[in-house]
């Protein structure tokens, strides 16, 4: 009789200790592998000075955002902190949204942008973007490695910047 007393503990127990390990031992849902899409940069514009962008001569980050967008807004700040180091690029997209907001935006809680570029259709199209934000890993050779969707974390992305191959 006093071992059936037990058993909804030790279940209880078991059960916290089976959800815990698989939080832990699992990656965020956001982050998708990519096979096949590629970025060209070269093809567009600034958005600063409407010249050809500035192409980074190794791996960076293109983020796709808007000044009225929620999550965009947390994303920046985590976006702030990665752009100190000298290693990482990004590179905005403007979607869906007037210059002059991103401006008010940028000069209020900083830039973190090294380039930003207007999106056009084409380009949407091609990265498969259907809501914002999109955070994209793409190497040197243009191609994209890794995909987050939704809201980022400065750690988790700074890894697997530094992680993901070439």
């Amino acid at each position: 009789m006093k071992m059936g007393k037990y058993i909804p503990l030790t279940f209880f127990i078991l059960l916290v200790a089976l959800l815990g390990y698989k939080t832990i031992n699992t990656k965020p849902d956001n982050i998708q592998l990519v096979q096949n899409l590629y970025f060209d940069a070269s093809k567009l514009k600034s958005a600063i000075n409407n010249q050809p962008i500035i192409h980074p001569n190794n791996k960076y980050i293109l983020h796709v955002c808007s000044s009225w967008c929620t999550t965009c807004k947390q994303n920046h700040y985590e976006l702030i902190r990665l752009s100190n180091e000298k290693a990482i690029k990004i590179i905005g997209i403007i979607w869906q949204d007037k210059r002059e907001n991103i401006d008010k935006m940028l000069q209020k809680e900083g830039n973190p942008y090294y380039d930003l570029i207007n999106a056009d259709e084409e380009t949407i199209i091609n990265l498969g973007i259907s809501a914002i934000p999109e955070t994209f890993i793409v190497s040197k050779s243009n191609r994209v490695l890794l995909k987050f969707s939704g809201e980022i974390k400065e750690e988790e992305l700074r890894h697997a910047f530094y992680t993901s191959n070439n």
